[in-house]
């Protein structure tokens, strides 16, 4: 199997468990129809940050993305440089003997809920 895309893009506002622009990733394969060489189970291989596998889940079949739990932006360990980017490793692969497999990837940015402006006390 061959993903049509290889990147997806989405957001999420945190603690929200609502994509931005839902994800459903596709790949296709031109092994012959209705065989086990045809058929695509869809899966997450990994997460970066490490560790997030458990909040989202792809739906084998049709791979739809769905966010189980909401994010708290703080308590997210983020790459340096990389604050409120997460991206997921998917996997198309197939049933044939052996298994033929790609991946893709999808990034989901991050908002943060609670970005409010310091306001200062002019009063002196």
């Amino acid at each position: 199997p061959i993903f049509v895309v290889n990147t997806y893009e989405t957001s999420l506002k945190e603690h929200e468990t609502s994509l931005g622009r839902p994800v459903t990733v596709h790949a296709i394969d031109f092994d012959e129809e209705n065989t086990p060489n045809s058929e695509i189970v869809y899966s997450i291989v990994s997460t970066v940050p490490q560790g997030l596998e458990s909040n989202f889940t792809l739906d084998s079949t049709n791979g739809t993305l769905s966010v189980i739990s909401g994010f708290d932006y703080k308590n997210i360990i983020f790459l340096p440089g990389q604050e409120g980017k997460i991206t997921l490793i998917v996997q198309a692969k197939d049933k044939g003997i052996p298994p033929q497999s790609s991946t893709a990837t999808i990034v989901i940015y991050l908002q943060t809920a609670n970005n409010f402006p310091l306001c200062q006390n002019k009063d002196g």
